[in-house]
């Protein structure tokens, strides 16, 4: 074999085993993902719970952080009943119902922050958040008043999650379980009411909470070294 031919595939043969292995690194790291959420934030304000919705997109990991966009819709809502005493034949003399709810809307991004692990990863994850929430105020009795009032205003707040994300072994699936502390404050729409019957209106909501966020997410891709 003529020596410059075996000079020049004995280079191909070096660079080929140099660039294997970053190929199939290249091949292995997890491409962008979509995702799905759900957070209960735990207010007594508002009966216990108000809720968070999430549609997202992790765009790409770059060793340790991955940036994070997302939608949200939030909602929640409180409710009051009063009504005078019964007379002898069990009939109230009068009955009213009063009920203040919110819907808010926002975009949001951040950085996920990842420390890997065998089975799963842990994140930390900060995010702002903008957008609009609208509030809505309802009142009726039993002598035919009824009224309903609406608030609206923007919104900007930040938010902070830590958890934990399970892999799956297979796809780039992850399901995550966060520990999630929110500065949304309804208080910005709720606190505009003004219905005309001032028995129930509330005007002190002050929102920011703690809640448990489940997130399930998805590259629709298999991995190329999966455990099997």
């Amino acid at each position: 074999m003529n020596p410059k031919h075996l000079k020049i595939e004995s280079i191909l043969l070096i660079l080929m085993s140099g660039l294997l292995p970053i190929s199939i690194s290249a091949q292995d790291t997890p491409p962008n993902s979509y995702y799905v959420e759900v957070t209960g934030f735990y207010e007594d304000q508002f009966d216990g719970l108000y809720l968070q919705f999430d549609l997202g997109t992790e765009l790409f990991r770059y060793k340790w952080i991955a940036p994070d966009l997302s939608i949200n819709l939030l909602y929640g809502s409180v409710s009051d009943e009063d009504f005078d005493d019964r007379n002898r034949d069990g009939e109230i003399f009068f009955r009213s119902f009063d009920s203040q709810s919110f819907m808010a809307w926002n975009a949001a991004f951040g950085a996920k922050f990842i420390i890997d692990d065998d089975p799963g990863q842990f994140i930390i994850l900060p995010k702002y958040h903008f957008g609009k929430q609208e509030a809505t105020g309802e009142y009726s009795d039993s002598d035919g008043i009824a009224s309903k009032t609406r608030a609206f205003t923007s919104n900007s707040h930040w938010s902070l999650c830590a958890g934990y994300e399970f892999l799956h072994p297979k796809y780039y699936n992850k399901f995550g379980v966060y520990l999630r502390y929110t500065r949304f404050n309804a208080g910005k729409s709720l606190n505009l009411l003004n219905p005309e019957n001032q028995v129930y209106h509330r005007t002190n909501f002050n929102t920011p909470a703690i809640g448990i966020t489940l997130r399930f997410s998805t590259s629709f891709s298999k991995k190329v070294r999966a455990s099997y």
